[in-house]
C-alpha cells in the first residue's frame, strides 16, 4: 500500500505505526517450528517472518489505497483500468491475484465480492 514497504523489520512497523491492537503467533504452513507474528491494527495486519522482516500486509479499509488508487470499495472495472487483466481469477467475487514477473514470489491480491474490492493484501507468499 502507498508508503508501507516490503522491504523493512517489526522496528520500522512500530516506529511509523505505532504498536498493534493485538498480536497473534502461528507456524509456517510448511515448516510449524517457525513462527511467523500477525500483528492487527483498526484498517490491517501486517505478517512479520521470524526474524521480524515484513511478509505481507492486508487491508480492510477504503482508508489505504494501492500507488494506483486502488482500496477497499474501488469497483472491479476500477481495478482492471489500474491493473489490467489478473494473473489468475477475474471473477467478480473472488479473489484477483497480480504477480510480480520479475519476483514470482511478489503478489498483489484483490478481495472482491459484488464487484467491489473488500480486502487488498500485499507481499511475498511463503516458501
Amino acid at each position: 500500500m502507498e508508503g508501507v514497504p516490503l522491504d523493512v523489520d517489526s522496528a520500522w512497523v512500530l516506529r511509523e505505526l505505532g504498536r498493534p491492537d493485538s498480536t497473534n503467533v502461528s507456524g509456517h504452513p510448511f515448516d510449524q517450528s517457525l513462527e511467523y507474528s500477525e500483528w492487527s491494527y483498526r484498517d490491517f495486519e501486517v505478517l512479520l517472518a521470524p526474524a521480524g522482516a515484513v511478509v505481507s500486509m492486508t487491508v480492510r479499509s477504503g482508508s489505504h489505497k494501492t500507488r494506483r488508487g486502488i482500496g477497499v470499495g474501488s469497483l472491479a472495472a476500477e481495478v482492471l483500468a489500474a491493473y489490467g487483466p489478473p494473473s489468475s481469477g477475474a471473477e467478480p467475487d473472488g479473489e484477483w491475484a497480480y504477480i510480480d514477473p520479475a519476483q514470482e514470489l511478489h503478489y498483489l491480491l484483490f478481495r472482491l465480492a459484488h464487484g467491489q474490492v473488500v480486502q487488498v493484501s500485499f507481499g511475498y507468499y511463503l516458501d
